[in-house]
C-alpha cells in the first residue's frame, strides 16, 4: 500500500510539472461554443487558434457569433486580451447586426467589459439599398447607442 501511494504521489507530481511547463496550446481547425440553458451564447472558430497561460488568444480566420446579442463578426485575424477584457479585430472585418446592417472595415475593437464595439478607422454600413461611409464607428450592445464619425457619406440605390 505505501509503495503504491508514494507512485501515486510521484505519478501526480511529474503530471502537474508537465503541464506546467506547457506555454500555449495551438489548435487548427478550432470551434468553441457557450450554451447559456438551451440557447447558444456565443461561438469562436478559426482556421488557427493560440491560447496563451493567461487565456488571451490569437486566431486566423476568426469568426464570433453572438445570437444574444445580434452580433456575427467576421476578421483575417483576432485577439483577445483578457486582462483588458478587450477583443481586437484585423484585416477585412465584417460586423453583421440584426438591427443596423452590416459593417466593413479593417480594424474593430470589442470591449467586453463596457459592451463597445469600436471601429477607430474608415467604416461602411450597408443596409437595405444604403451605403453609409465614415471615419470611426461607435456601438453600444448594452445600450444600443449606434454611431458613425466623421465626414459621413451616404449613397442610396432605387
Amino acid at each position: 500500500m505505501g509503495r503504491a501511494f508514494f507512485a501515486l504521489l510521484l505519478l501526480i507530481f511529474l503530471t502537474t510539472q508537465a503541464f506546467s511547463q506547457i506555454k500555449s496550446v495551438k489548435i487548427q481547425d478550432f470551434t468553441y461554443r457557450r450554451f447559456e440553458g438551451s440557447s447558444l451564447a456565443l461561438q469562436l472558430k478559426a482556421s488557427y487558434f493560440e491560447k496563451q497561460l493567461d487565456e488571451s488568444f490569437s486566431a486566423k480566420n476568426l469568426e464570433l457569433v453572438s445570437p444574444k446579442k445580434g452580433i456575427n463578426i467576421k476578421a483575417n485575424l483576432g485577439f483577445y486580451d483578457k486582462k483588458k477584457e478587450l477583443f481586437h479585430f484585423q484585416g477585412a472585418v465584417e460586423l453583421k447586426t440584426e438591427k443596423h446592417g452590416d459593417v466593413y472595415t479593417e480594424e474593430l475593437f470589442y470591449s467586453k467589459k463596457d459592451g463597445v464595439l469600436r471601429a477607430p478607422g474608415r467604416v461602411f454600413i450597408k443596409k437595405e439599398g444604403i451605403i453609409v461611409e465614415g471615419s470611426e464607428l461607435y456601438y453600444s450592445l448594452t445600450t444600443g447607442e449606434f454611431r458613425l464619425k466623421g465626414n459621413v457619406k451616404a449613397k442610396f440605390s432605387l
